[in-house]
């Protein structure tokens, strides 16, 4: 019996033909986890952040401020230079191996990556913060932010990456009968 393998392209997987019905063997040939590559996903996804802040504080300013707000803060290229490198790092070092681990176990989902991607971005934001500005002080929003942009990141990812929100089985070998 031969093993499943993760193919990143649209064609379907080989699996073993004898003892599948018609429909077992369509429904397993057309199963995907993702339709896109996780690599483009993992390096558009850490963009969501700093862009997803500066259009934050773009909408904050229009509804506090007016029409005279609408134009980009000098300071938003900042966002950029410290955000990106730590979406970045959380990216390669907790988010990429979730979500392999998800893709092994064939329950790469839109929820499950979104829900992950919540979880980790509440880690990591304190502990850029505690690191860049020694401030060790918590608030809630310390925690409701980041939840706030790890999901948002979840969705470009899964997006970037074409994942849906029901899982495949694709780490499943189908049984013959």
């Amino acid at each position: 019996m031969q093993d499943f393998t993760h193919n990143n392209s649209l064609q379907p997987t080989a699996i073993p033909l004898r003892g599948l019905s018609a429909t077992e063997l369509k429904r397993y040939a057309s199963m995907t986890q993702h339709s896109r590559p996780i690599w483009f996903a993992t390096l558009v996804t850490p963009w969501a952040v700093p862009i997803g802040l500066v259009l934050t504080t773009l909408l904050f300013g229009l509804f506090t401020k007016g029409l005279d707000a609408i134009r980009v803060p000098e300071e938003s290229y900042f966002v950029f230079v410290y955000i990106l490198p730590a979406t970045y790092t959380a990216m390669l070092a907790l988010g990429l191996p979730y979500i392999l681990w998800l893709r092994a176990h064939g329950v790469l989902t839109f929820l499950l990556v979104c829900a992950g991607a919540m979880v980790s971005a509440t880690i990591v934001s304190p502990i850029y913060v505690w690191v860049r500005l020694d401030s060790t002080q918590l608030q809630i929003g310390d925690f409701l932010i980041p939840a706030f942009f790890g999901l948002l990141s979840g969705i470009v990812f899964c997006f970037a990456a074409g994942i849906t929100f029901r899982p495949s089985g694709r780490a499943k070998k189908p049984r013959a009968t």
